[in-house]
């Protein structure tokens, strides 16, 4: 369990640093700083756990202008079921950053505890209109928030992208999808 739980951390880890730097190269010291506290958490017992997840709280409130470390810290918290301590750190960093790629994790966030908010998808599809994406987020917002481009926008994708398994995602229901995600 602990391993799985690690490893799946580690994932996670990777999935969302890979647009902002490299394997080895980090843009400022509080990143490293708090990718290494999340791999001593994901490798960590219960207590260590504790330690390291007070080390990156404070790391992240000494930071709070860090988007990676607000990112490493919120998803620590999602992945262990803490999704409305996750939500308290994402609301005040996305209100002073309209434009972050982590207001659709505090969307979906909102939504895995039963408080959908059509405003922060609303938000979140701005920025990513302003930004001109067409990436899985892009889908993402557009899925959970019932837009109607949301089949235009997948086959664009897939024809950009190619056969991609990920997409096999949106034959589920919201719910389901959330669940996924975020499965505690």
């Amino acid at each position: 369990m602990r391993t799985q739980r690690a490893i799946i951390l580690m994932i996670i880890f990777l999935f969302a640093a890979m647009p902002t730097y490299g394997a080895a190269d980090y843009v400022d010291a509080p990143t490293k700083e708090a990718s290494d506290l999340m791999r001593k958490y994901a490798l960590a017992d219960n207590q260590e756990q504790k330690q390291a997840l007070e080390e990156i709280a404070a790391l992240a409130k000494k930071n709070k202008s860090n988007e990676n470390v607000i990112r490493i810290y919120t998803q620590i918290l999602a992945s262990s079921g803490h999704y409305k301590k996750a939500i308290d750190v994402l609301e005040p960093f996305t209100r002073e950053r309209p434009e972050s790629a982590l207001l659709l994790q505090e969307c979906m966030l909102k939504d895995r505890v039963r408080q959908h908010d059509a405003l922060c998808y609303k938000n979140a599809l701005s920025a990513a209109e302003k930004k001109g994406v067409n990436n899985l987020d892009y889908l993402m917002i557009l899925y959970f928030s019932g837009d109607e481009r949301f089949e235009q926008a997948k086959e664009k994708y897939l024809i950009h992208n190619g056969s991609d398994a990920i997409i096999s995602i949106f034959d589920k229901s919201r719910d389901e999808v959330l669940r996924q995600l975020y499965p505690k």
